[in-house]
């Protein structure tokens, strides 16, 4: 739910001064983010970015129209150079990957002796 200005005011403890510029409404912000960090505090550092937003207007309205799903970017579609049809890897190539990603490597198992309890006294060189 959007926070109204004089409700973003009170989140950072501005509401004494309702016209407060720029550098006043970051030092604020910046005060209170140290005081409640995201990690400890998540709700009320969203708070407060919330209120941030609202007070100086920054991506307020790039992220409305993100989250409702209406941000229209079809006139950057003719600036965009199409890319290249990408022709399918042949054979070599894909098992190079596959090998390189690990996907044939398996670990060798040892070879086991045929009686456990026989020590093979010839092996060892000491």
């Amino acid at each position: 739910m959007p926070l109204t200005h004089e409700q973003a005011l009170a989140a950072l403890g501005l509401s004494t001064t309702p016209d407060a510029d720029v550098a006043t409404v970051q030092r604020a912000f910046e005060r209170l983010a140290r005081r409640y960090p995201q990690p400890s505090f998540p709700e009320r550092f969203r708070q407060l970015l919330e209120a941030r937003d609202e007070l100086l207007d920054t991506g307020r309205s790039w992220r409305e129209l993100v989250d409702s799903a209406t941000l229209d970017l079809s006139w950057i579609l003719p600036h965009l150079r199409p890319s290249a049809p990408t022709a399918p890897p042949d054979r070599r190539t894909s098992l190079q990957r596959m090998l390189r990603a690990g996907y044939l490597a398996e670990p060798l198992a040892a070879p086991m002796p045929d009686d456990p309890d026989e020590d093979d006294a010839g092996d060892i060189p000491f």
